[in-house]
This record gives structure tokens, C-alpha cells and sequence, in this order.
């Protein structure tokens, strides 16, 4: 049985082949285990080719990835990574080639570099020209649609995190993946030490001024900060600011715009150091 949320993917694609079907969720399922997301990161698929030889372009919010199974008897499905969707700040839809004969779709990075470039080839019958328009239309609407999205901070709200410190290492394993740099355990830390300081700093600082508190010590009684990084003493240190403020759901709505004011920033910052 088809995984639903896949249907719908291909219904928006206007993939209604039940072939082309089998065979994109089967190539689908490799895309989710190599790239480490979930259906839900998906912000849409697209076609590229006619016949026999299609391809499928999975655009999700760390990036863009192009899949294909090939194979008659002993098939293998490949996956290729295309580009980080931070990396794109300009996309274009062009007609290129000897007389025209591609259409394309071109991403540059902020210096202008080209980082994504996707051709489909005008040749064939007359039926093959209205195809391809409608597969670059849907997947320069898709891609559109993904850059707009990774501006904005994953929906989510450390209230429902019984280990604050464990939502904000989550929130920074979401900003490498969306970086498109490598998921390593110790650039996850790195980012997830900086929010958790910026934390401190921006959000129980500034509750904690109209307590008469102006040094994180004095959320204690003896005036002096459990020993270990930011991230480490995150959760019990979260404890003592929500004791002194009295009020549980103000801090976790103020990390929580902290956290949403910070993504892009942090986003840009990891693929300049790491990409």
C-alpha cells in the first residue's frame, strides 16, 4: 500500500501513473534514510524527463535531492544530493541550449556562484513540450515554496520538552541539516552551546532584571553557576528561572521567540563555517 502522504506528493506533481507510483515511493523511502528527514519535511516532488528514463526531484527543507531507480531485473535506486537550499538566493527559470532547445532552472548562491542547475530537453514529439513546461512550472513552484520555508524557524515550542536542553540539541540538528553541511555530532553541540548561551543571556537575563537579577548566579541560593557547558546545565538552570519569575509559560514563550528570531541567522552561520 502506498504511504499516503506520498500520494499526495505525487497527486500535486500530477503523477497519477500507479507504475510511476510504486516506483517513486520505493525510491522515496531511500531519500527519507539517506537524507535523515521525514515525510513531513518534504516540501514537494517533481518529474524531469519522458518515457522510460524519469527522474524524480525531492525538494525538502535541508535541500534538494534528485532519485531514480533504474534497472530491469536487478534494480537499484540512486540518490543524489543537488544543493542546500540555504545556499540558493536567487532561482531563475530559463530556456538555454543550441537554438533554445532546454529549459532550465538555475540557483545562485549570494555571490553569484551557480549552485543548482536542472535541464530538460525540448526534442520529440509535439506532445513532449507541454510535458516538460508543466514539470519546470510545478518544480520552480516547489522549490520557490521550500526557500520561503527554511526562512522561517520550524514550528515547534520547547513548553512540550520534558529536557529543555534536549529540544534545543533537536533545534540545532534542524539548523545543520537546513545548512546542508553534515550532521556530525560535534557541530550539532557546538550550535547547540551557542543558543543555549544566547538563552542565558537574551531571554533569562532579561526576566530575571525585573527581579533585581543581573548575573545568571543569583537564580541560585549561594549565588554561584552549576559547573559545565551551556547545553549541559541548560535544564536545571531553565528550573531555577522559572522558580524565581513564577510563571512556566513566559519563559518557554520567550525562549521559543528567541529560538524563531535566531534560526536564519544561525542557518547562514553554519554553511559559511562548514559548507
Amino acid at each position: 500500500m502506498l504511504e499516503p502522504n506520498y500520494t499526495n506528493l505525487f497527486l500535486d506533481a500530477g503523477i497519477s501513473d500507479r507504475n510511476d507510483q510504486d516506483k517513486y515511493s520505493r525510491c522515496l523511502d531511500v531519500v527519507l534514510a539517506n537524507e535523515r528527514i521525514t515525510v513531513a519535511d518534504i516540501i514537494g516532488v517533481g518529474e524531469n524527463g519522458t518515457g522510460s528514463n524519469l527522474d524524480l526531484y525531492v525538494v525538502h527543507r535541508h535541500g534538494i535531492t534528485l532519485t531514480r531507480e533504474r534497472g530491469i531485473f536487478n534494480k537499484r535506486i540512486i540518490v543524489e544530493r543537488h544543493c542546500s537550499l540555504a545556499s540558493i538566493e536567487r532561482l531563475r527559470a530559463t530556456q538555454e541550449g543550441f537554438k533554445g532547445t532546454e529549459l532550465t532552472i538555475t540557483g545562485n548562491d549570494g555571490k553569484g556562484a551557480e549552485v543548482l542547475k536542472i535541464k530538460w530537453g525540448l526534442g520529440g514529439p509535439d506532445w513532449v513540450e507541454p510535458l516538460v513546461l508543466r514539470q519546470r512550472e510545478h518544480l520552480f513552484k516547489v522549490i520557490g515554496a521550500a526557500m520561503d520555508a527554511i526562512s522561517e524557524a520550524p514550528v515547534a515550542s520547547v513548553s512540550s520538552a520534558s529536557s529543555k536542553s534536549a529540544a534545543l540539541t533537536a533545534w540545532a540538528t534542524d539548523v545543520v541539516k537546513a545548512a546542508g553541511v553534515g550532521v556530525r555530532e560535534d557541530v550539532v553541540a557546538e550550535h547547540a552551546n551557542m543558543v543555549a548561551g544566547g538563552i542565558r543571556f537574551m531571554v533569562f537575563l532579561r526576566l530575571g532584571a525585573e527581579h533585581g537579577i543581573d548575573d545568571l548566579g543569583q537564580f541560585y541560593p549561594d549565588g554561584t553557576l552549576p559547573s559545565g557547558s551551556p547545553i549541559e546545565t541548560f535544564d536545571d538552570l531553565y528550573e531555577h528561572v522559572v522558580a524565581r519569575v513564577g510563571n512556566r509559560q513566559l519563559v518557554d514563550r520567550a525562549i521559543d521567540e528567541q529560538l524563531a528570531g535566531a534560526w536564519r541567522e544561525f542557518v547562514n552561520g553554519c554553511r559559511a563555517q562548514y559548507s
